[in-house]
Protein backbone atom coordinates (compact mmCIF):
# COMPACT_ATOMS: atom_id res chain seq x y z
CA UNK A 1 0.00 0.00 0.00
CA UNK A 2 1.30 3.18 -0.46
CA UNK A 3 1.07 6.41 1.24
CA UNK A 4 1.66 9.78 2.01
CA UNK A 5 5.02 10.28 3.95
CA UNK A 6 3.80 12.77 6.34
CA UNK A 7 0.16 11.75 7.88
CA UNK A 8 -1.07 12.84 11.28
CA UNK A 9 -1.30 9.90 14.34
CA UNK A 10 -5.39 10.16 13.42
CA UNK A 11 -4.66 9.22 9.61
CA UNK A 12 -2.34 6.92 10.15
CA UNK A 13 -4.24 5.02 12.54
CA UNK A 14 -7.30 5.26 10.29
CA UNK A 15 -4.33 3.58 7.42
CA UNK A 16 -3.24 1.04 10.14
CA UNK A 17 -6.67 -0.47 10.39
CA UNK A 18 -7.78 -0.36 7.02
CA UNK A 19 -4.45 -2.17 6.01
CA UNK A 20 -5.28 -4.69 9.10
CA UNK A 21 -8.81 -5.28 7.55
CA UNK A 22 -7.31 -6.00 4.18
CA UNK A 23 -4.83 -8.31 5.59
CA UNK A 24 -7.57 -10.59 7.25
CA UNK A 25 -9.41 -10.58 4.03
CA UNK A 26 -6.71 -11.93 1.78
CA UNK A 27 -5.53 -14.55 4.46
CA UNK A 28 -9.07 -15.75 4.69
CA UNK A 29 -9.28 -15.80 0.75
CA UNK A 30 -6.49 -18.44 1.01
CA UNK A 31 -7.93 -20.79 3.83
CA UNK A 32 -10.98 -22.99 4.05
CA UNK A 33 -12.57 -24.12 7.55
CA UNK A 34 -12.77 -27.41 7.54
CA UNK A 35 -15.54 -29.59 9.60
CA UNK A 36 -15.42 -32.92 9.95
CA UNK A 37 -16.89 -36.23 11.86
CA UNK A 38 -14.21 -39.05 12.88
CA UNK A 39 -14.67 -42.01 15.49
CA UNK A 40 -12.78 -41.61 18.59
CA UNK A 41 -9.91 -43.75 17.80
CA UNK A 42 -8.66 -41.70 14.60
CA UNK A 43 -9.14 -38.25 16.17
CA UNK A 44 -5.03 -38.79 16.79
CA UNK A 45 -4.35 -39.95 13.38
CA UNK A 46 -6.86 -37.32 11.76
CA UNK A 47 -5.54 -34.27 13.44
CA UNK A 48 -1.59 -34.99 12.57
CA UNK A 49 -3.07 -34.27 9.06
CA UNK A 50 -4.41 -31.35 9.84
CA UNK A 51 -1.99 -28.16 9.64
CA UNK A 52 -3.59 -25.71 12.28
CA UNK A 53 -1.93 -22.81 13.61
CA UNK A 54 -2.03 -24.52 17.19
CA UNK A 55 -5.17 -27.31 17.49
CA UNK A 56 -7.89 -28.31 16.00
CA UNK A 57 -11.32 -27.81 18.28
CA UNK A 58 -12.74 -31.61 18.76
CA UNK A 59 -15.97 -31.87 20.41
CA UNK A 60 -18.12 -34.79 21.19
CA UNK A 61 -20.73 -35.83 19.06
CA UNK A 62 -24.32 -37.31 20.58
CA UNK A 63 -23.43 -40.68 18.96
CA UNK A 64 -21.05 -42.61 21.30
CA UNK A 65 -17.96 -43.11 19.95
CA UNK A 66 -17.85 -40.30 17.68
CA UNK A 67 -16.47 -36.37 17.34
CA UNK A 68 -16.64 -33.52 15.26
CA UNK A 69 -12.92 -32.07 14.29
CA UNK A 70 -12.76 -28.02 13.52
CA UNK A 71 -9.50 -26.48 11.76
CA UNK A 72 -8.56 -24.30 9.06
CA UNK A 73 -6.49 -25.31 5.93
CA UNK A 74 -5.08 -23.98 3.01
CA UNK A 75 -7.10 -24.06 0.26
CA UNK A 76 -4.42 -24.52 -2.03
CA UNK A 77 -3.53 -27.63 -0.72
CA UNK A 78 -7.71 -29.01 -0.12
CA UNK A 79 -7.55 -31.84 -2.32
CA UNK A 80 -5.07 -33.71 -0.75
CA UNK A 81 -6.12 -32.89 2.44
CA UNK A 82 -9.48 -34.49 2.30
CA UNK A 83 -7.60 -37.09 0.43
CA UNK A 84 -5.73 -38.00 3.38
CA UNK A 85 -9.00 -37.34 5.97
CA UNK A 86 -11.11 -39.86 4.00
CA UNK A 87 -8.03 -42.64 4.08
CA UNK A 88 -8.09 -42.04 8.24
CA UNK A 89 -11.67 -42.44 8.51
CA UNK A 90 -13.02 -39.04 8.95
CA UNK A 91 -16.27 -38.89 7.30
CA UNK A 92 -18.80 -36.04 6.33
CA UNK A 93 -16.35 -34.08 5.64
CA UNK A 94 -17.90 -30.02 5.15
CA UNK A 95 -15.51 -27.13 3.60
CA UNK A 96 -16.61 -23.81 4.09
CA UNK A 97 -14.99 -20.27 2.71
CA UNK A 98 -13.88 -17.53 5.41
CA UNK A 99 -15.18 -14.32 4.76
CA UNK A 100 -11.88 -12.55 7.39
CA UNK A 101 -9.70 -14.26 9.73
CA UNK A 102 -8.47 -12.20 12.71
CA UNK A 103 -5.49 -14.27 14.49
CA UNK A 104 -2.26 -13.45 16.35
CA UNK A 105 -0.02 -13.73 13.22
CA UNK A 106 -2.54 -10.73 11.48
CA UNK A 107 -2.52 -8.73 14.54
CA UNK A 108 1.64 -9.46 14.93
CA UNK A 109 2.10 -7.83 11.76
CA UNK A 110 0.10 -5.39 11.81
CA UNK A 111 1.84 -4.02 15.12
CA UNK A 112 5.21 -4.79 13.59
CA UNK A 113 4.19 -2.34 10.42
CA UNK A 114 3.38 0.06 12.29
CA UNK A 115 6.12 0.38 14.74
CA UNK A 116 8.32 -0.02 11.56
CA UNK A 117 7.53 4.07 10.57
CA UNK A 118 8.55 5.08 14.28
CA UNK A 119 12.08 5.49 14.27
CA UNK A 120 13.81 6.58 18.05
CA UNK A 121 15.83 10.20 17.79
CA UNK A 122 19.33 10.32 19.76
CA UNK A 123 16.92 11.65 23.03
CA UNK A 124 14.85 9.03 23.11
CA UNK A 125 11.65 10.03 21.75
CA UNK A 126 9.56 8.64 19.06
CA UNK A 127 8.82 10.27 15.69
CA UNK A 128 7.68 9.55 12.33
CA UNK A 129 10.18 9.18 9.53
CA UNK A 130 10.98 12.40 7.84
CA UNK A 131 10.32 12.32 4.26
CA UNK A 132 13.14 12.08 1.87
CA UNK A 133 13.53 14.98 -0.28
Amino acid sequence: MVQAPNLDEDQQALIDKLQFRIQAVLRAKQSRYILLNAPNDQIEAITAILPVLKSPTVLPLAQAGWSSIHSVINSGDFWEVIDQLKEAGAEDILVCPIEKWYDNETIHQSKLQRLGRLTRTTNSKLQRPRAFG
